[in-house]
């Protein structure tokens, strides 16, 4: 099945009146991986309200969110196909179901840049030898729980932390023998069966080739490439901007030259790196943590307030 980008918007109770144009005091999402039939099955799962046998996102998740905030939004993108994409709005009940000791029109986002820092754990997948980790900032806490910039194991909410933490990550490290099995939801890691290999050239043909943001890339081991790939390059020294994620915009077979775009900045003209240098294709497996490990509070400020559904916008449902 294919995998999707799922993502849950949330958002502030207090408003900005600002006219017509209205919006929340503060905004953040929370995204996580999935692989489902089709795009709707995925926004069915992000919307399901889950009870105590069947727990979804949403039941574990709101219980832990402070009653000032709600969930708005949901989203479902397809990995491999950027541009099928749905957004849903959410029905019911779906602001936070924690009560908070500070009265609406004081809290803004200094609460909501207080958060837990919670590390999940995947086991090594076939041909790797390492942990995956996805270190998960969970936003909207309580103020019970994080009085004094501290995490009071002892309050309510701290048993909600808990539970939501075990939803998606099945349970607290160490986990003791015969652990639940893994949930639906996903950490995206690298693919271990596509490593990094030399560079034998990296030449910038500037105007001779149409374009000074172009790159043609040599390096035997990439095998043959076509028009979309992705290539991750490292180690090049010069010129700057050039250790990043490319596009293979016009493919070849092994070991290339590969032609690489586009360059967010000109490129010199007829300049070539010989020096070390590696590159790697992109590819994603995804994994369902095993475990996790709850570091402590953070301190980590939001975007810009929003109302709307930032990025891709695709099909809406209402």
């Amino acid at each position: 099945m294919p995998a999707y980008q799922c993502t849950w918007f949330f958002e502030g109770v207090q408003q900005n009146n600002t006219g017509t144009t209205a919006s929340s005091t503060v905004g953040w999402t929370e995204t996580w991986y999935g692989q489902f039939a089709s795009v709707e099955q995925a926004i069915v799962e992000m919307r399901r309200g889950g009870s105590v046998a069947n727990p979804s996102y949403l039941s574990a998740r709101l219980p832990l969110l402070a009653e000032i905030y709600r969930l708005v939004w949901v989203r479902a993108t397809e990995v491999n196909r950027p541009r099928l994409t749905k957004t849903a709005a959410l029905q019911g009940v779906t602001v936070g179901g924690a009560n908070t000791s500070l009265p609406t029109t004081e809290v803004g986002p200094a609460q909501v840049n207080c958060c837990a820092l919670v590390d999940f754990v995947a086991p090594p997948l076939e041909g790797d030898i390492k942990n995956h980790h996805r270190r998960f900032l969970i936003r909207g806490l309580p103020v019970g729980l994080i009085r004094g910039n501290l995490m009071d194991e002892t309050s309510q909410s701290f048993q909600r932390l808990i539970r939501f933490c075990n939803y998606l990550g099945r349970g607290r490290a160490p986990m003791p023998a015969g652990n639940p099995p893994p949930g639906i939801w996903q950490i995206k890691v690298h693919d271990p069966n596509l490593p990094r290999v030399a560079i034998e050239s990296l030449t910038f043909p500037g105007v001779a080739n149409g374009s000074t943001r172009l790159a043609l890339l040599t390096a035997p081991g990439l095998g043959d490439r076509v028009l979309g790939d992705r290539i991750e390059i490292n180690g090049v020294t010069f010129p700057g901007g050039v250790n990043r994620t490319w596009t293979v915009m016009v493919g070849h077979v092994s070991p290339g030259p590969y032609q690489l775009g586009t360059s967010r900045r000109n490129l010199p003209s007829g300049s070539i790196w010989v020096g070390p240098g590696s590159a790697r294709r992109v590819g994603w497996l995804y994994a369902a943590p095993t475990q996790y490990l709850i570091i402590g509070l953070r301190n980590r400020q939001v975007g810009r307030p929003f109302r709307l559904t930032r990025g891709r916008r695709g099909q809406t449902v209402l």
